[in-house]
């Protein structure tokens, strides 16, 4: 009797999720759960030394991933071409995991592989493209990559 009790609220349970109400929701899929990670953490050493209290007065840079506003924006309208109402505040840059969440918004939407090279291209100058100026970025966060 117990076990028939305990089956048919799992099933009531399950319905209720299926035919509950609909969301839109931007799916983050990851293949190496481990390989991101990686590429997340070497990310956060790099800029900030894993400070979320780190700032970089030049740049307006925040937090773990210091964080400018030209990101916040960015990440604001993917959301948006995506049909997702959540957005991102400039305050939000000093929480780790509001940070972590903008970065793996960033990387599903310009590196879907999460390759380390274009991940770290993407984050240090909003493009894949091959630039002079992020070659010294990439090779020190491959270093660190590397060593963790």
């Amino acid at each position: 009797m117990m076990k028939k009790m305990i089956l048919i609220t799992l099933f009531s349970l399950l319905t209720m999720v299926c035919l509950g109400p609909a969301s839109r929701v931007m799916t983050i899929l990851i293949s190496e759960p481990i390989k991101i990670d990686r590429i997340l953490v070497a990310h956060q050493i790099w800029e900030s030394h894993e400070d979320s209290l780190a700032y970089n007065l030049i740049e307006d840079a925040v937090g773990i991933m210091q964080i400018t506003p030209i990101t916040v924006c960015d990440v604001n309208r993917i959301l948006k071409r995506h049909g997702i109402s959540k957005r991102y505040y400039l305050s939000d840059r000093w929480s780790v995991k509001k940070s972590v969440e903008m970065w793996y918004i960033i990387q599903q939407e310009y590196n879907p592989s999460y390759e380390l090279t274009i991940a770290s291209r993407v984050w240090n100058s909003g493009t894949v493209k091959d630039l002079k100026s992020t070659r010294a970025y990439c090779d020190s966060v491959k270093v660190i990559y590397l060593r963790l």
